[in-house]
């Protein structure tokens, strides 16, 4: 029996080293050809759709040639293992291999239709058109007002009207319009995948992500690291499924997200990992959904997992509405760490916690937003700790209570008939807010033991007037303060 325990180890060792020694790597490049066998740079496939063929298997690696642009989508068709995942990632030298969802507007498909508006058919209604740099035109609703801006466009769902500027003339070929026309660039619904240093952009499905991630059973391993996910019809990346099933061990980490019209990362299946070290600006540039943020974490399949080290700026909602969030964590289940990220100029809160249970938001640097930090609805033993908030256009620091209503409301969190019940704000600084650096109402300011809130040693700023909103009354200086008295220099 002795020798039996001393043969498991080897056998193991051994059977990891052949599994890896048994994997493939296979290379795509637009000057391939799908004849060759793909094993090689010299004897690379040329499409995407090769992957399907190739019997893929855990270790086994899929790598695209820098600089190289791909008008298709990818879907992963096999499970890798738990220690040896299937990677899609890079090879050569240049920019990330993108995978692109749009298609290419030929320049001697367009007619001039007067001025510097052209014309072209399409088959069906265009919403998004993005010119030779990656910038989006804006869209506009008649023929008058293509005639009239610059840089918009118009389409009546047959034909598609362009009013260029100054560095774009399709008639010259100067110009390069692209309009999305794939659902989604990558699509997982695989175990133990991982998605490394390519770039995918303008996916067309308004309600999907360009990287979708579908759990329609327990998935588990999902890696995305050094990608830029921009320009894209709906979220960037979206990690989803029937609420019944997980998925466990994500890892989001050092991506870009930029310009995508939904928000930049939205996970409603994540059971386990971290989000850590991505950079999102100027997503939520559209309506695609009620709320919206550069991170957005819905759902009680939402758990145990780390948001930390992200850069968040400039999400904004161009509807003249307050719902683009910088993190925005929603009626999730428990174990939600919010630590160490920088957010700065969103429309509403740069992060918001509602209707959710034990989520510590930890060392947050946040400016410039509608509202710094906001716990909302109902929610109790949240942890909020070294966090600094400042120059915010209403509020700094928030904590309100009220019952929702809609759709897609859920059932309020309640602590004997309480929304808002234990939850620490603590070393905590909030200066230099338009309407008060603490707002704490319908719930917030309940401080009496032992399901009041504590607030101990946060610094509010300079005393002035109303820089504290407590229940009805407005506050003027420290010493009107309920919650200081109590447990200052504590």
């Amino acid at each position: 029996m002795r020798n039996f325990f001393r043969v498991i180890p080897f056998t193991l060792f051994w059977l990891s080293v052949r599994f890896v020694a048994n994997a493939a790597t296979y290379y795509i490049s637009p000057d391939g050809h799908d004849t060759a066998d793909g094993k090689s740079p010299q004897h690379s496939w040329k499409s995407l759709g090769q992957v399907w063929s190739a019997g893929l298997k855990g270790g086994d690696e899929v790598l695209l040639q820098k600089g190289g642009v791909w008008h298709a989508d990818l879907t992963i068709p096999a499970d890798g293992a738990s220690d040896h995942p299937i990677l899609i990632s890079s090879y050569g030298t240049g920019a990330r291999p993108c995978i692109d969802g749009g298609d290419v507007i030929a320049s001697t498909k367009f007619t001039r239709a007067g001025g510097d508006v052209y014309v072209t058919s399409v088959t069906q209604k265009v919403s998004s058109v993005y010119d030779d740099i990656d910038a989006p035109l804006t869209e506009v609703q008649s023929l008058d007002e293509v005639n009239a801006k610059a840089g918009s466009f118009w389409c009546d769902g047959t034909t598609l009207h362009i009013h260029c500027d100054k560095h774009n003339d399709p008639i010259l070929g100067t110009a390069r319009f692209e309009i999305p026309s794939r659902e989604f660039c990558i699509e997982i619904s695989k175990s133990h995948v991982a998605i490394r240093s390519l770039s995918l952009r303008h996916a067309a499905r308004t309600d999907r992500g360009s990287l979708t991630v579908w759990a329609d059973h327990d998935l588990s391993g999902i890696e995305l690291s050094d990608c830029d996910i921009c320009y894209n019809c709906g979220r960037g990346a979206w990690f989803c499924g029937p609420v019944a099933d997980s998925i466990h061990n994500v890892l989001v980490n050092g991506n870009e997200f930029q310009a995508n019209d939904g928000s930049g990362l939205s996970v409603i299946l994540g059971n386990g990992g971290v989000i850590s070290g991505n950079t999102f600006t100027e997503n939520c540039r559209r309506e695609i959904e009620p709320w919206q943020a550069g991170i957005r974490l819905w759902s009680s399949g939402v758990a145990n997992l780390k948001i930390s080290d992200n850069s968040i700026s400039e999400q904004r909602w161009m509807h003249n509405h307050d719902s683009a969030i910088g993190i925005h964590c929603d009626e999730t289940g428990e174990h939600i760490a919010i630590t160490g990220n920088k957010i700065r100029n969103v429309d509403h809160a740069g992060i918001e916690v509602e209707n959710t249970r034990g989520v510590l938001v930890e060392k947050n640097n946040v400016s410039e937003c509608n509202i710094g930090i906001f716990i909302n609805r109902a929610g109790h033993d949240h942890i909020i700790r070294g966090n600094t908030v400042k120059d915010c256009r209403s509020q700094g620091l928030a904590i309100q209570g009220w019952l929702a209503h809609g759709v897609d409301a859920q059932p309020e969190i309640l602590v004997d008939g309480r929304l808002l019940t234990r939850n620490l704000f603590e070393n905590n600084i909030s200066t230099g807010s338009k309407y008060g650096n603490l707002k704490a109402t319908n719930g917030g300011e309940q401080i009496d033991p032992p399901l009041g809130n504590v607030f101990r040693e946060n610094d509010l700023g300079p005393e002035r007037k109303g820089f504290i909103e407590w229940g009805t009354t407005s506050l003027d200086t420290y010493a009107q303060w309920p919650a200081r008295k109590p447990i200052s220099k504590q």
